[in-house]
């Protein structure tokens, strides 16, 4: 094994270690480091001309979807609830504490919904996440930043202009969804897609693998340092490179 791959499955080891450590800081350990932390729970009807979101999270899993009415849902254990605030069609959240040595542990609920009307084309919507899954269910708009640490990010049928995803530790995947351009930058997971049509994809994984299955990709790159590509479908002129792994396009090695 030379050293490039020894220093790649050092890193990957080291980012794998931290992402389960912070799984059972939230998942696991009984009680939490804090003051007066307890579960809150509580839906926040909110106004149904929102356009943009914009959601700050230390920890929570984060799910934005339509539905009849516009609202905010959330059940975390937090030492403080978070904060809801709407100004001329802008949607701002954040799931923030009250001290820098919280930690959210135990088998509680962290889960924060925001629900769109039906139909509504969002403007921007943006999410930063430190600790939790993010998911973008059946809705449309212009533009997406969506940024992880540690986390999946899952998107089911999502039409945007517009993907900007960045993920440090988790896997991002993609099914039935539309964009003019795909931007996707992984440290430490899998790039996934299914069914999906893509303008322009631009990815990178520094240890991870990029699969497309039944997908059209028009043009763009991928590249991965340590992990497979492996493109499959309408396929047109997308580069590809690897340092350590292998490549296929619809069952051919490059």
């Amino acid at each position: 094994m030379n050293k490039t791959a020894k220093l790649y499955i050092t890193i990957i080891t080291l980012i794998t270690i931290a992402a389960i450590a912070i799984g059972l800081y939230i998942h696991v350990w009984d009680g939490g480091i804090g003051f007066s932390a307890k579960q809150i729970s509580d839906t926040v009807d909110v106004s149904n001309n929102i356009t943009n979101v914009d959601i700050d999270a230390d920890f929570s899993d984060i799910t934005i979807e339509y539905g009849s009415a516009a609202s905010v849902s959330y059940s975390i254990y937090t030492t403080k609830a978070p904060t809801i605030e709407e100004n001329n069609g802008d949607l701002s959240i954040k799931v923030k504490q009250n001290n820098t040595f919280f930690l959210p542990m135990g088998n509680h609920e962290n889960n924060l919904t925001v629900t769109i009307p039906n139909g509504t084309n969002l403007s921007n919507v943006r999410i930063i996440g430190d600790a939790g899954s993010v998911k973008l269910n059946d809705i449309i708009g212009n533009s997406v930043n969506l940024e992880a640490d540690a986390g999946d990010i899952k998107c089911n049928n999502v039409t945007f202009n517009n993907f900007v995803v960045e993920a440090d530790a988790g896997n991002v995947e993609f099914t039935d969804c539309k964009t003019d351009t795909l931007n996707v930058k992984l440290d430490a997971g899998n790039l996934n897609l299914k069914n999906s049509e893509i303008e322009t994809i631009t990815a990178e994984a520094d240890a991870g693998n990029i699969e497309s299955t039944d997908c059209t990709i028009k043009g763009g790159s991928v590249e991965t340092d340590m992990g497979n590509i492996e493109l499959n479908g309408d396929i047109g002129q997308v580069s590809t490179k690897t340092d350590l792994g292998n490549v296929k396009v619809n069952g051919s090695k490059k």
